[in-house]
């Protein structure tokens, strides 16, 4: 996967009253990009692609036409409008990583690994820095039993606190045929789980809130199992939709 972002100076409401634009990618249009609002009516516009086929254009020139089809023609329009003020920034990321220190018969003592040392997600889901945050609250509380065992006993609670994020990341990228390693009937079943989510949650508030709660780790991915949210899914389950359709 890669991504690239620039910034706008974007006339004032020339994009409506949202506070940001999120297009996922599908199966079958693995690309996906996000727009957000920031400070002084400056816009930051990221897109995203699975498989190097699929990766945005770093040129400034070709930038914008990447958008096409993702974006509606009148925010392409209003971003064609807009001044950039920055250039293109772009990241490749090859594959999400996680590292089980917790499994080590033996650690050094005095040693500990932290951040996407331990566990290294992809960015297009924006957890990275929650995660990090939630290994250091871990590590804040091992700290307070003081410092006897603490690469063992914080790598354990490290390996807790990162459980869930890891498994709703990687569980979204397998939807994607382009991600190596990943069955086609999964990668089928993951993408038509993932359209039934998105489709309930457009007219349910509370699954709207569970997926929200999930991708930004404001809450716990758990919460997409609860019944009624599992039930709303459902609901929109269909069978006989291809994936990437929607």
């Amino acid at each position: 996967m890669a991504y690239a972002s620039r910034r706008y100076q974007v006339p004032p409401g020339a994009l409506g009253p949202a506070k940001g634009i999120l297009i996922g990618a599908t199966q079958r249009r693995p690309r996906g990009a996000v727009l957000t609002r920031q400070e002084n009516e400056t816009w930051v516009l990221s897109l995203y692609g699975f498989g190097k086929d699929h990766h945005p254009p770093t040129a400034p020139e070709r930038f914008l036409s990447f958008a096409e089809g993702l974006l509606t023609p009148e925010t392409c329009r209003a971003l064609r409008e807009a001044e950039p003020i920055t250039g293109v920034s772009s990241f490749a990321y090859p594959a999400a990583l996680r590292r089980e220190f917790h499994r080590l018969r033996s650690a050094p003592e005095g040693l500990i690994s932290i951040g996407d040392a331990v566990c290294s997600l992809n960015p297009i889901y924006g957890a990275g820095m929650t995660v990090a945050a939630l290994e250091a609250r871990a590590l804040r509380t091992c700290l307070a039993e003081g410092p006897t065992g603490l690469p063992r006993r914080f790598h354990r609670e490290a390996a807790r606190a990162v459980r869930l994020p890891w498994l709703f990341a990687t569980l979204a990228d397998r939807s994607m045929p382009q991600v190596p390693g990943t069955h086609p009937a999964l990668a089928r079943l993951l993408a038509r789980s993932f359209q039934a989510t998105m489709r309930a949650a457009a007219t349910d508030p509370r699954v709207a809130a569970a997926v929200w709660d999930a991708v930004s780790l404001a809450g716990s991915p758990a919460g997409l199992a609860r019944p009624h949210v599992t039930a709303a899914v459902l609901r929109h389950w269909s069978p006989r939709t291809a994936p990437g359709e929607d």
